[in-house]
């Protein structure tokens, strides 16, 4: 969508993202630049026995009670692509259309959850749930500026990706590595 808009001159700077090895189609006169990487964590409740460990993937969670996004999004397609090339057998407890619902479930102890980091992690901390990175090759997604690539930026769109790419907690320079 935000491609569209640039692409369509609605805007001066348009934020996308690509989940692992997607090519990101480009128009020709756009410039993307990567702002930082966002990555897929489990979100479980605190007393959950995965809470215990740095990390997870998707082998480890064959036996839970997964809340995922419905089919259709990013994170969701990557996902079903990966689980489909591993031959696990997951099979979603519950399907929603927002974080805010899956968060919900999770902190319900309805099951556990797969969502984009930098879209949940603070929710997810102030509800009490605990967050471990999915190491899973594809679990990780790179965030882009597109602009103009013949076009100066201005002022409010230069203060943007100033702001986006400022490191401003211990997380920002995880997501911030390539």
């Amino acid at each position: 969508m935000a491609l569209q808009l640039r692409y369509a001159a609605r805007s001066d700077v348009g934020l996308v993202h690509r989940w692992g090895d997607v090519p990101l189609a480009v128009p020709d006169h756009l410039r993307v630049t990567p702002i930082g990487l966002d990555l897929a964590d489990v979100i479980l409740p605190a007393d959950h026995p995965l809470a215990e460990r740095c990390e997870a993937r998707w082998s480890d969670l064959v036996d839970q009670s997964l809340i995922l996004l419905t089919p259709g999004s990013g994170l969701r397609r990557l996902a079903d692509q990966s689980l489909a090339q591993l031959t696990l057998g997951i099979k979603p407890a519950f399907e929603v259309s927002n974080v805010q619902t899956a968060l919900g479930l999770v902190a319900a102890g309805l099951g556990i959850s797969v969502l984009p980091r930098a879209a949940v992690e603070p929710l997810a901390m102030a509800m009490g749930l605990t967050c471990r990175a999915l190491t899973d090759e594809w679990a990780q997604r790179r965030l882009l500026v597109a602009m103009g690539s013949g076009r100066q930026a201005d002022d409010a769109a230069l203060a943007l990706i100033q702001h986006l790419t400022a490191e401003r907690s211990p997380n920002a320079k995880a997501r911030r590595s390539q």
